[in-house]
C-alpha cells in the first residue's frame, strides 16, 4: 500500500523467486543487534589519550579512525566477522518460519534442508552425512579467516620491541 501510493515498484517479497533471498537478506539485518553491543562495548574500551594525541599531532577524524579506532577494534571486527560467517551458514528460523523454503526451493537454506531430511523425510543417516558436511565447511571457511587475520588483527598486548 505505502509503495502503491508513492508510485513505486511493488514487489511480492517472499512470493517472488527473485526477491526470496533479498528479502530474508534484508530481514537480517533485524537481528544485528547484538553484533552492533558488542561492536560498541569494544568501541568504548579504547583509551581517549590516543585521540588526543592524535588532535596534538594535527590529526582529523581521518587519522583518528585509521591509525586508532580500527587498529584497536580489529580484534571486535575479527570476532563478529567470525560469529557473522557461522550464522550465516547456519541460517534456519527465517527460511523455515517465512517460506518453508519457497517458493519453489529457491529458499531452501543448507540448514533447512538439513531439517527437512532429518525430521520432515526421516532420513535420518541423510541428515547426519549432510550435518557433517556444514561442519566441515564451516571448520574450513573459519580456518580461512583465522589465517587471513594474522595480518590484519592487531592484540594489545602486540609489540615491535624486543621480548
Amino acid at each position: 500500500f505505502a509503495l502503491e501510493s508513492l508510485h513505486l515498484p511493488t514487489s511480492k517479497w517472499l512470493g517472488e523467486m527473485n526477491s526470496v533471498i533479498p528479502t530474508l537478506i534484508l530481514f537480517s539485518f533485524w537481528t544485528l543487534g547484538n553484533t552492533i553491543v558488542i561492536f560498541l562495548a569494544g568501541l568504548q574500551n579504547i583509551p581517549s589519550h590516543l585521540y588526543e594525541a592524535i588532535e596534538i599531532d594535527g590529526g582529523n577524524a581521518f587519522a583518528k579512525l585509521i591509525y586508532v579506532t580500527i587498529p584497536l577494534s580489529s580484534p571486535i571486527i575479527f570476532f563478529n566477522t567470525v560469529i557473522a560467517f557461522i550464522n550465516g551458514f547456519q541460517t534456519f528460523v527465517q527460511p523455515a518460519v517465512m517460506t518453508q523454503g519457497g517458493p519453489g526451493t529457491s529458499s531452501l537454506l543448507y540448514v533447512l534442508f538439513l531439517f527437512n531430511e532429518g525430521f520432515k523425510f526421516a532420513r535420518m543417516g541423510s541428515a547426519s552425512a549432510i550435518s557433517m558436511l556444514l561442519f566441515i565447511v564451516i571448520i574450513l571457511f573459519t580456518a580461512v579467516i583465522f589465517i587471513f587475520s594474522k595480518t590484519l588483527v592487531h592484540y594489545e598486548g602486540q609489540g615491535g620491541g624486543k621480548k
